[in-house]
């Protein structure tokens, strides 16, 4: 597995060389009303896209944030009702309920059971 990430890695880095050796005519960027910088075309792209992927990174983590408490809610909602049912389990059933139902009318035959 390491061979293959070296590999990988390999391959990848050969990929910007080329790219780099392809693009490197000068490029100006007007950075607000100072003169111009002289920067090399595949300096400018990858600056750019470093800057994109930090700020993507960014946003990810604050995404994770939001995600890991409304787990943490969730969880503790779902203990409190297991807690809930639990007891509920736990009740005596009560000889005034029961005699109560079992005097009504017996069950509706007509919806059938299944």
């Amino acid at each position: 597995m390491i061979i293959l990430k070296m590999i990988v890695a390999l391959i990848i880095f050969l990929g910007l060389l080329f790219f780099a050796n392809q693009n490197s005519t000068d490029v100006s960027i007007y950075y607000g009303v100072r003169d111009p910088i002289q920067i090399p075309l595949f300096l400018a792209v990858l600056v750019s896209f470093l800057a994109g992927m930090i700020i993507a990174l960014f946003i990810s983590y604050f995404e994770k944030f939001k995600f890991k408490r409304q787990l943490r809610v969730l969880r503790r909602e779902k203990k409190e009702m297991e807690g809930e049912l639990n007891s509920l389990r736990k009740m005596p059933i009560l000889e005034s309920v029961v005699t109560a139902h079992s005097k009504g009318a017996p069950p509706d035959s007509s919806k059938g059971s299944v």
